[in-house]
């Protein structure tokens, strides 16, 4: 039991570092007329979201937007 919650903690650190690497990149594609686009740094939250379910995807997207704007401050 406690060692699924570290392996949790874990993946979660290691997919949100791989997101906020992927959003430092510009490797963003404008799909949509109105300016809409996609960004590739969503795609290991999506992971996340996929391997451990609701938990992990709010976690990881929790994680992923508070050290993003963190990131944006400094």
């Amino acid at each position: 039991m406690r060692s699924n919650r570290i392996l949790f903690l874990v993946e979660v650190s290691i997919f949100i570092a791989l997101a906020l690497l992927l959003d430092i990149l510009p490797l963003s594609f404008e799909i949509w007329a109105q300016g809409g686009s996609i960004s590739f740094a969503m795609i290991p939250v999506f992971i996340v979201a996929f391997r451990w379910g609701l938990k992990g995807g709010l976690v990881s997207h929790g994680e992923y937007y508070r050290l993003q704007q963190e990131q944006r401050m400094f």
